[in-house]
């Protein structure tokens, strides 16, 4: 498989080693990692997906997997990893998939996975079994296809963020948002408006970002205050 399974996640370049064929494979493979207390937690996944442009196709694919083996399937869309980590708990899911490479060229993209409560699955607690489901073509379609559901967990992630915030009485924070490679900033500007000035930087590594609101414009290295 090119060496596309690492020790923690699934990654590679789009669409040599890492395409769609792949991940619907992967999503056939997914019900073999949940173990007994995962399933104690129902039988949906929590998938969503970084703003690459070709992580839409990939994550239709991987869901398609999902659900022909049998899994139930909540899409929260566009969200960075530690909000899918967030509603695996928070819904409590048996599992979750994000489709991201993270930190690597827009050329990139992954899959990266959680059990029930956000536990990591690694090298040593499933990615092996993965691999060869995978590669060895194991992967029966169930005999139920699962169901898939649309899910909104933007308001409740803002909240747990906002939980750890404690602004001195009578002081609003100044708060730099760096969007790096999410597509939508917003996610920082609706957290923080109620305490904080927020700057965004209009511009990352994979290419202009702008808020779903249209706050952020300008050119690269500049910033912006989208509230004050």
């Amino acid at each position: 498989m090119g060496g596309i399974f690492k020790a923690y996640d699934v990654r590679g370049l789009y669409p040599t080693q890492l395409n769609e064929q792949v991940a619907r494979d992967v999503g056939l493979a997914f019900r073999y990692l949940l173990n007994d207390e995962d399933r104690t937690h129902g039988n949906t996944v929590v998938v969503s997906r970084d703003m690459r442009v070709h992580s839409e196709p990939l994550r239709e694919a991987l869901i398609d997997g999902l659900l022909s083996g049998g899994l139930d399937v909540m899409d929260i869309g566009l969200a960075t990893t530690p909000m899918n980590y967030f509603a695996v708990g928070h819904m409590k899911a048996a599992g979750g998939i994000q489709v991201t490479a993270s930190h690597n060229p827009a050329e990139y993209n992954g899959l990266k996975f959680s059990h029930s409560e956000a536990r990591p699955v690694s090298g040593d607690h499933g990615i092996p079994l993965l691999e060869a489901r995978v590669e060895a073509q194991e992967l029966p379609p169930a005999d139920h296809k699962g169901r898939r559901s649309d899910g909104d967990i933007f308001d409740s992630y803002g909240e747990h963020v906002l939980s750890f915030l404690d602004p001195p009485e009578g002081r609003r924070l100044k708060v730099v948002v760096d969007a790096a490679n999410r597509g939508d900033p917003s996610v920082g500007d609706v957290n923080l408006h109620r305490t904080a000035r927020v700057a965004h930087p209009t511009e990352g590594r994979l290419g202009p970002i702008r808020c779903a609101g249209g706050h952020v414009v300008g050119t690269p290295g500049t910033f912006r205050t989208s509230r004050n």
